[in-house]
């Protein structure tokens, strides 16, 4: 075959092939998204669940992270840390926080501008014969009770299984402390003994109970929704799944 031949056919051959790529690509991006506007969480139908059970557990020396690559497309979505600032002996903060790693990850949350009351009980606890701790549990109200903190910001709404998601909901591409509370910190000593205060954050979920998270993520300019399966204990984090759109 002539040269010129075996280069016009080739160069036929590549733009029906970059033809039926882009058919197939657009095909592929309608067929995403097909007029799902809800999810309900647990619900698999139409739903592509990963199975995870990956923990972070990070220390005073040693924070620890994960990378979540959500829809199995190489890039990664979002990112998982954990630690605690301070010293582990007179006291110190945990934390977990997650983060969207670019602006077409949202997560879900109340209306934007809600104020937040904070509510403190004390509960105090002897462990031991020279040490009491005041464990500070904090509760959010969106209003009626008395004003100790006020803030308006987003905040992330903790789901449990059977809540809907809906494409239309307040979504929020904020970074958010999934957990924060100060531990072990010494507040005040009597004679008789060493008093220590646990402080936990109005936000924080159930330590040690699973919850979870609801998302968003744009694919080929449509909306997707899917939730993050988590337990959080301190600084101990554990991802058990996470679950998309097909």
């Amino acid at each position: 075959m002539a040269p010129n031949v075996f280069k016009s056919l080739f160069f036929s051959f590549s733009l029906l092939f970059i033809s039926c790529r882009k058919d197939i690509d657009a095909k592929f991006c309608i067929q995403i998204v097909k007029g799902e506007q809800q999810v309900t969480i647990g619900n698999l139908t139409g739903v592509i669940l990963s199975t995870i059970n990956d923990t972070i557990s990070g220390s005073e020396y040693d924070w620890d992270s994960l990378k979540l690559d959500i829809d199995h497309d190489r890039i990664f979505d979002i990112l998982l840390v954990s630690g605690i600032s301070g010293l582990p002996g007179p006291g110190g903060f945990a934390h977990v926080w997650m983060l969207p790693l670019h602006d077409e990850i949202n997560f879900h949350c109340n209306s934007n501008g809600d104020t937040v009351y904070y509510h403190f009980d004390s509960t105090l606890i002897s462990s031991g014969p020279d040490v009491y701790y005041y464990a500070q549990i904090h509760s959010c109200h969106v209003s009626g009770d008395p004003i100790i903190i006020e803030k308006v910001e987003d905040d992330l709404l903790l789901h449990h299984y059977g809540d809907e998601l809906l494409i239309n909901d307040y979504w929020s591409v904020s970074e958010f402390n999934l957990y924060g509370a100060n531990y072990g910190i010494e507040d005040w000593s009597t004679p008789e003994h060493d008093v220590k205060v646990y402080n936990f954050s109005c936000d924080n979920p159930e330590p040690s109970i699973p919850f979870y998270l609801g998302f968003r993520k744009k694919v080929c300019g449509y909306w997707k929704l899917g939730w993050l399966k988590l337990t959080i204990d301190g600084s101990h984090c554990i991802l058990h799944e996470t679950a998309i759109q097909e």
